[in-house]
């Protein structure tokens, strides 16, 4: 991915989209950190992606995009070839330095108000299909009262699930939204061209 990002900054490309293949949120807020070192910008969502399982992710690059590559491998020059990433440990791979924790943080809290925003819409989508697609089901003959009473449950136990997760990321997102807004920072942000 950071050989994708420094092509597309010294191409020019005002935007570069990836789809992350990161286990951790956390890695990747990482990764946007030496990101903005490099003069892209994580501005969430790619368009038309945020909906999908798996979306992709656009980072926006920024009016002095190639003095900060310029400066970043100076100060980096192995960074390309596995050497330590601008703000991270070296040796680490993609692990904040103490002084770099603080905006990995700040990423990382955008990083779930998106996935945050995702929730409730897709899921609830998938539950009400699901309750249709039971009611055709069991609208054939032979169905019982009990078999009516057990699917009937398995779906109020579903939507109780999502209740609860619906709960957690409300949490999360007031949370994260407190920790953006104590620092100043507007999310999402609005996006140039």
């Amino acid at each position: 991915m950071l050989n994708g990002l420094m092509k597309a900054g010294s191409q020019g490309e005002s935007e570069y989209t990836v789809r992350p293949h990161f286990i951790s949120t956390k890695t990747f807020a990482a990764f946007a950190y030496v990101a903005a070192q490099l003069g892209y910008r994580y501005v969430g969502h790619a368009p038309g992606t945020g909906a999908t399982n798996n979306p992709y992710f656009s980072f926006q690059r920024t009016p002095d995009a190639r003095e900060r590559a310029v400066a970043a491998v100076a100060a980096h020059p192995g960074m390309l070839h596995g050497g330590p990433l601008p703000g991270m440990r070296p040796g680490g791979g993609l692990r904040p330095l103490p002084e770099a924790q603080p905006e990995v943080d700040l990423l990382y809290s955008q990083m779930v108000l998106d996935a945050c925003s995702r929730y409730s819409r897709r899921v609830l989508e998938s539950l009400l299909t699901l309750l249709i697609m039971g009611a055709v089901f069991l609208a054939f003959r032979g169905y019982t009262v009990d078999r009516v009473l057990v699917a009937g449950g398995a779906w109020l136990a579903l939507f109780a699930l999502y209740l609860i997760g619906l709960a957690v990321t409300r949490r999360r997102r007031a949370t994260h939204l407190a920790r953006l807004n104590r620092a100043g920072v507007e999310w999402p942000p609005r996006r140039t061209r």
